[in-house]
Order: C-alpha cells, then structure tokens, then sequence
C-alpha cells in the first residue's frame, strides 16, 4: 500500500495564498501548474514499489485527478465520512497509466485533455 498526503495546490493558488499559509514550506504545499506533479511522481513511480492488488492513496488531490485523467478507471474506495481518495489499481492498470497518461507532463497532458 502506498499512502501519500501529497502537495496538491496549483502554483496560481499558491501565488495567492493567504499570510498564515506562508509559515508552511512552499515544498508542502505547491505542487506545479494544476496541483498533480508530486501526484504523477507517485503514480509514475508506483508500479515499482507496489505489488499487484495494491491500493494507492492520494488524499484531496483525488477531485483534480479525476478531472486530469477522465479516462483512467480508478476504483475509490467508500471508507467512512471525511475519509477520501483512496483508490485500487490493478498492477495492469497501473502499468497502462505509466505507460500512457501518468508519463505526460503537465503541457502534454494539457493539449491531451484538449482533445476531448
């Protein structure tokens, strides 16, 4: 099982942040132009550290994760109120997404998601 909080707020939002969040370091709290890249990180990096039938958790960045990768077939997981984004990939699955889609940077992905 692989669990993260990662960053997961876009550099826009950061460069708006209000004084009190300023006392966070920026490295937890940015994470690139929509908020994913430490998220493709893991997801990119994940098939080599989990065993088939794994779960991976990605916390409140799962909204944006979503919307990045409309057709990824991610299987969330209903865990109780206030618990959310955890999700299970097959090793299959996985592998198709780091292959395809989790390999993208952030431009590819964004002229990808222009084509639907």
């Amino acid at each position: 099982m692989i669990v993260s909080n990662p960053p997961y707020v876009d550099s826009d939002t950061v460069d708006h942040l209000p004084q009190e969040f300023l006392h966070e370091p920026a490295i937890g709290l940015g994470s690139g132009a929509d908020g994913l890249d430490v998220t493709r990180k893991i997801l990119h990096s994940a098939i080599d550290h989990l065993n088939e039938g794994g779960c991976v958790e990605v916390g409140a960045s799962w909204p944006l994760l979503e919307a990045a990768y409309p057709e990824v077939a991610f299987h969330w997981h209903d865990l109780g109120e206030g618990v959310e984004g955890v999700f299970a990939m097959s090793y299959d699955e996985l592998g198709e997404g780091v292959e395809g889609v989790f390999a993208m940077s952030y431009d590819e992905l964004m002229a990808y998601q222009d084509s639907f």
